[in-house]
């Protein structure tokens, strides 16, 4: 198609930008110009590819209020950089909802993507599962309405359908609900085409399982942490692999072990194309790019609300186990490592998960439905 001018304001935290990243490369490919909003955090990634920079401040990972008046900086700025070289089309993120904003102002086409699960008013209650994390959604819901119907935006923040509103995980990772008309694209297959940061290298190639420690980009990790997962592995014959996140200030000294290797600054599919087991905290991301390569998981949440009710999920789907605040122990992990590297049931079921998965749209067919998007949108223009 006619190459396009294309905006992107996605919230500047790893699980909204990094399966952005894939999507943008491929559209850059196939011909358009891009212009990404992005922090000083992030540019080196995103100029990766190939993307104009549209510069904007750090993401407050603090609370609401931060978040809020981050939002409002961020479209300030982005309207002034934007202003004379108007895009043709913009992908947002409600957590960024400057590109909704400037869409609606500039009478420009858009399209919603979202790491989150698809919510609907309908189902909310079944969705959200536990009564504390409803009302905290509401409330969350509420600030943000509030901030964009002064910028002349009045929507339902967690039920926000666009024309087109890609999701950034499998089909059938969804919750049960409205989500599943033609409004609603699963980019599921994106999780194989994430950008390689770093590099590593599997030394261990076929003489012992690798396990895979990862720390969460939400909720960091301490030192503890991480030692209590070494010592549960440590009687198994495995190989652990601890990733630290990039703004841990942890030394991998501190974790030397036998059979423990330390990285940092890696990509996580890098080692999940040859781990055997993954242990984390049951994000989207973190899960679909598991699934992607066939790797049972093991959810460690530690009563975080937001976490456990991710890792429900996925625990109901079979694709992992599910270890809640007091589980959370050496004994319960080990046991738990020893249930799904032995056992049949999780991987037999992560296996036909992964077949699904590999089915689902990835990063060609996912830009090549944005593309349709704008034609027909500029078609209905020109009606």
């Amino acid at each position: 198609m006619e190459r396009a001018h294309i905006a992107v304001f996605v919230s500047q935290h790893p699980p909204s930008l990094i399966p952005t990243l894939p999507i943008v490369a491929t559209l850059v490919r196939r011909g358009h110009r891009v212009s990404f909003v992005t922090s000083p955090r992030f540019r080196q990634r995103v100029e990766t590819t190939g993307s104009d920079i549209v510069e904007c401040e750090n993401y407050p990972n603090t609370n609401v209020t931060d978040v809020l008046d981050w939002n409002e900086e961020t479209l300030a700025s982005s309207r002034k950089w934007l202003q004379a070289d108007r895009p043709d089309l913009i992908l947002y993120e409600l957590f960024n909802f400057g590109g909704l904003v400037l869409a609606r102002e500039w009478n420009i086409p858009s399209v919603q993507v979202s790491p989150l699960f698809a919510l609907d008013r309908d189902h909310f209650t079944q969705q959200t599962e536990n009564h504390e994390w409803h009302r905290i959604l509401v409330e969350i819901a509420e600030e943000f309405e509030a901030l964009m119907k002064k910028h002349g935006i009045d929507t339902d923040f967690f039920f926000h359908r666009d024309a087109l509103n890609i999701f950034y995980y499998p089909r059938a990772f969804q919750r049960p609900g409205n989500a599943f008309d033609e409004s609603c694209f699963y980019a599921g297959s994106c999780a194989g085409d994430q950008p390689r940061i770093g590099s590593w290298q599997n030394k261990l190639a076929g003489k012992k399982p690798i396990v895979l420690v990862s720390a969460s980009t939400t909720y960091p990790q301490g030192l503890s942490h991480f030692r209590m997962c070494i010592e549960a592995l440590a009687p198994l014959s495995v190989h652990t692999v601890v990733c630290l996140g990039d703004r841990s200030d942890i030394s991998p000294a501190d974790l030397e072990a036998p059979n423990v290797e330390v990285v940092q600054r890696v990509s996580l599919v890098h080692i999940l194309e040859s781990a055997s087991l993954f242990i984390c905290q049951g994000g989207n991301q973190s899960v679909s790019e598991a699934t992607y390569y066939g790797v049972p998981l093991i959810f460690l949440t530690k009563g975080s609300l937001d976490l456990e009710w991710h890792a429900n999920h996925y625990a109901r789907l079979g694709i992992g186990l599910h270890l809640k605040g007091r589980e959370t122990t050496v004994v319960h992990i080990r046991a738990a490592a020893c249930e799904t590297l032995e056992g049949t049931r999780i991987k037999q079921r992560v296996a036909e998960m992964q077949r699904i998965m590999w089915q689902e749209p990835n990063s060609d067919q996912t830009a090549q439905r944005i593309e349709r998007h704008l034609a027909e949108s500029r078609a209905a223009t020109s009606a």
